[in-house]
Formats: C-alpha cells, structure tokens, sequence
C-alpha cells in the first residue's frame, strides 16, 4: 500500500488557533475581573477577622465539592427522570447559572452601598452585612 502523506493546511490551523486564544484570552479576562470585583466586595464587607483574599480559594473548593456532587448525583437523576443534558446544555445551564450569581452579586453590592450611607462613621469604611 502507498503512504499518503498528509500536508494540513497552515493558514487554517494558525486562524483557528488565533480565533481560540482571542476567545480565552476574552473569557479569562472576564473571570479575572469577576473575581477582582468580589474580592474587593469582600473588602467593604465584615469579616471577623477572615481576610478578603480566601475569596480567590473559595472557587476551586467549590469546584471541587459540586463536580463529583453533579457527575454522580444531579446528572443520573435528570437522565432517570427523561431529561437528557448533553454537553452544550450544560455549559448553558452554567453561563444561566453564572448570570444569577452575578444579578446575586449586585444586589449584594446595592445593599453595601445603602448600608454604607447609613452607617459612614464605621471603622475601615465597613458595611455591617455579614
């Protein structure tokens, strides 16, 4: 048998790869600036001693603890139950669920900013919202 040699095309692969490390590039920019925004919503917040920056440790342990939980809970039960989520379902029902923490993080912004007008003489400019 003849060996068919095999030339992929380079232009092609370079555009797809610059079009995948501009859309990394985007979505990481976009987490940075998530985190960065709580971390220092956890700034204005009480704490009793806890420092902001367990915020950054607070999203892999959650990770870590709800993976196993949906892989072997949540997911069996919605397939037994006829709702069968492929892999583009789920990644919807994670930007959904990433929308809702981010409405649930301003909200709790709005609370720290009308607390804080109530309250301007608290140490370390503080919000009591715990």
């Amino acid at each position: 048998m003849p060996c068919i040699l095999v030339v992929p095309n380079l232009y092609v692969l370079r555009k797809n790869a610059l079009r995948e490390y501009a859309n990394a590039f985007s979505d990481w920019l976009a987490y940075s600036q998530m985190i960065n925004n709580l971390i220092s919503q956890a700034a204005t917040l009480e704490r009793n001693r806890v420092p902001n920056d367990i915020i950054n440790n607070i999203d892999p342990i959650a990770l870590v603890i709800c993976i196993p939980i949906f892989d072997q809970i949540v997911y069996p039960f919605l397939n037994r139950r006829g709702i069968l989520l492929t892999l583009i379902k789920k990644i919807s029902l994670g930007f959904i669920l990433a929308s809702f923490s981010m409405v649930a993080a301003a909200v709790v912004q709005y609370y720290i900013y009308k607390t804080s007008r109530k309250y301007p003489l608290l140490s370390f400019n503080t919000s009591p919202l715990t």
